[in-house]
């Protein structure tokens, strides 16, 4: 990142960088103290270097700073809108704008802006695919359900009459009942008997 001098230190006779506002600072303590004589000569000197090469280095490191945070809250603003349009589903769909920060300049920063949100039950998008998919996983399961309740029985049966135990069907597991089971199950996956 690079740092604009003009917020560093002035050019003009107004002070109004970082740097001056610090040393206006320094200066008027360092004029306290050697006007109650407790600093003088050299030390003076010694003082007033030190004090300025302090200023200079926190003055970057304010600037450094205030420019990290403004792309932090960029990116962090970023993130919320991609966020946004992807519950929106419309991660990819939408209109990009670079971003003015207040000085009205544009950093390269992207914007994303949905452009209209869309209905995850409708099936498109990337929620509205989730979606279906979850629907479908559901019914499979329901269907699975079905297909081994109807094999529990057709085996039960063929078991009780093949030992001889059973010349017919129970009642709880007649013909009626098992080919009832089979037509459900044969019409929630789209299979008809001919």
């Amino acid at each position: 990142m690079a740092i604009d001098v003009t917020n560093l230190v002035s050019n003009g006779s107004v002070a109004n960088g970082v740097f001056d506002d610090l040393m206006d600072a320094v200066e008027a303590r360092l004029e306290t103290q050697f006007t109650k004589n407790r600093i003088t000569g050299t030390d003076y000197a010694n003082v007033y270097l030190g004090s300025m090469q302090t200023a200079v280095s926190q003055a970057v490191i304010y600037l450094l700073g205030e420019q990290k945070s403004n792309a932090e809250s960029l990116l962090i603003q970023n993130k919320a809108y991609t966020e946004e349009a992807q519950i929106r589903n419309k991660v990819g769909v939408g209109v990009l704008e670079d971003y003015d920060n207040a000085s009205g300049n544009t950093d390269g920063v992207v914007v994303f802006t949905p452009k209209t949100a869309e209905d995850p039950a409708s099936g498109e998008g990337v929620l509205g695919k989730q979606q279906v998919l979850y629907n479908k996983q559901t019914d499979g399961y329901d269907r699975d359900a079905e297909q081994k309740l109807l094999k529990v029985a057709i085996d039960f049966q063929t078991i009780l009459i093949s030992s001889g135990i059973l010349v017919s069907a129970p009642k709880f597991f007649n013909e009626d009942d098992i080919d009832k089971l089979a037509i459900d199950a044969a019409s929630n996956i789209d299979v008809t008997f001919a």
